[in-house]
């Protein structure tokens, strides 16, 4: 690609072939003497800019279509009738059905396939679709609602495999490619750039990890869970989701930055869980400290036996840098600590009482340090119950409440279509105790959803219990 002359080179070649037709006529008629020889030459290089820039991205798409896949959601669907009251009824047994579609990315020749957590979340079944035709059933080997990454398995060798670029490196300007299948188009390759970084609040889960790469590349529904890349063909993130009114592209979409997607898969392969990093320490605000300096995280509290306190962190110390990347928002921060995989040792920036001073942290395991996980079987994320979250959740004490507190919940699970909500906490499953996540994972092991089970809970401070089943959706024809 030949380098660029200057901004205004450019701008000026994105608008030569739409002068073309308004030239042509005149040039027709014998008039082309009227552009200065110089002006000629000027437009004719322009367009020579804009030819390099096209055949760049017809370089990215070429190198890159056949590492992203086609996704296929299948549900187990039954078939009804009407009875003669209306009622509708289940008729013969149920069958599989494509119930939503997505895209994914190929990241390993074994056949390691990166995509969202709602593309696969609902599943029954998945199905993976090559560039080449071939088709392959697909394995969750982990997800992650709070990042809405997903780690699927297909059983095949010598695929294409896609490399991940530094997304911290990532600019806003910076061209890139989004690949996918919108709306169940396959293969369509949109381009534009990197609109903006670090944005957060875009999901409706307050429980997630959000530190989102602004695109105006189109995305549309069935682009998520496929690349968006750079120039060179490399991951800078994963598709997840649009701004809009309409129900389609309006120029803002999301992608999950590499770095977030690459620490999330790496800790599902390596444990088979997702692990995340703890600082030990709850954050509140920024205030204008005493040296009138308006930057950084407060912290709020220190856990008395987590990292933070080893380091020697305090109430009231203000972080202004997480590993060299200023610190703007809490929602950032709290992303960034939790993304980071445990056993990783961070540089911390932060103020006290307007001094600024450093400390090298080594993170612990978040799910380890609190007692939480995530559910898969009812799409939910669980916390043990101390006293600390008891009095969250309005209880005097963690006394009389052994057990897990739901902490997030996914759209769409088995727990949350039972009538389970966030702030419950499950002591037993069909009457067995289970007073740690470990516990709660091992009975629903045990447990066999096709014939119900029997989901022991409290909500304030009332006992009651739930049944849940598998999925089961009529729908006819």
């Amino acid at each position: 690609m030949k380098p660029v002359r200057s901004l205004a080179a450019v701008l000026s070649a994105a608008c030569v072939p739409m002068l073309l037709p308004a030239l042509l006529p005149g040039m027709a008629l014998g008039v082309a003497h009227a552009q200065p020889e110089g002006a000629m030459r000027e437009a004719a290089q322009d367009i020579n800019v804009a030819r390099s820039l096209s055949r760049a991205f017809q370089a990215v798409a070429r190198t890159t279509e056949p590492s992203v896949v086609h996704i296929t959601q299948l549900q187990r669907i039954s078939n009804v009738q009407r009875n003669i009251f209306g009622m509708p009824i289940a008729v013969g047994e149920p069958v599989l059905r494509p119930a939503g579609l997505g895209s994914g990315a190929i990241v390993s020749e074994d056949g390691l396939i990166l995509t969202n957590n709602h593309v696969v979340a609902q599943a029954e079944q998945l199905r993976v679709r090559l560039f080449d035709g071939r088709e392959f059933p697909a394995k969750v080997l982990g997800r992650d609602p709070q990042t809405d990454v997903a780690v699927l398995r297909i059983e095949a060798k010598g695929l294409p495999a896609l490399k991940f670029a530094d997304s911290d490196k990532v600019e806003v300007g910076e061209w890139v490619v989004a690949i996918g299948s919108p709306f169940g188009y396959r293969n369509s390759v949109t381009s534009g750039i990197i609109s903006a970084r670090g944005r957060s609040g875009v999901s409706n889960n307050p429980e997630g990890y959000e530190d989102f790469l602004q695109t105006d590349a189109a995305i549309n529904p069935g682009n998520s869970g496929g690349p968006l890349l750079n120039l060179d063909g490399e991951i800078v993130g994963i598709n997840t989701a649009i701004a809009t009114r309409a129900g389609g592209s309006e120029g803002i979409g999301f992608a999950i930055p590499a770095n977030i997607v690459r620490n999330v898969m790496n800790t599902i392969i390596k444990n088979g869980r997702v692990t995340r990093g703890f600082l030990g320490v709850s954050f509140a605000p920024p205030e204008e400290d005493a040296s009138k300096i308006r930057e950084g995280v407060k912290i709020a509290s220190v856990a008395d036996d987590g990292p933070a306190a080893g380091a020697g962190l305090k109430p009231g110390d203000v972080i202004t840098r997480f590993n060299g990347r200023p610190v703007e928002q809490v929602d950032l921060l709290r992303t960034a600590i939790a993304t980071t995989p445990p056993g990783t040792t961070v540089e911390l920036e932060y103020l006290r009482d307007g001094a600024r001073s450093k400390a090298s942290i080594r993170l612990a395991d978040l799910g380890r340090a609190t007692g939480e996980a995530f559910i898969e079987a009812l799409g939910i994320t669980v916390r043990r119950v101390t006293n600390d979250l008891a009095r969250q959740l309005g209880y005097r004490s963690a006394r009389g409440l052994e057990g897990v507190a739901i902490v997030s919940m996914e759209p769409g699970g088995r727990a949350l279509g039972a009538g389970l909500k966030p702030g419950d906490i499950i002591w037993g499953v069909n009457g067995a105790r289970t007073r740690t996540p470990d516990e709660l994972l091992k009975e629903l092991k045990d447990a066999d959803l096709a014939r119900g089970v029997e989901i022991n809970a409290i909500r304030e401070g009332m006992r009651g219990s739930v049944v849940i089943r598998e999925n089961a959706n009529l729908g006819g024809e």
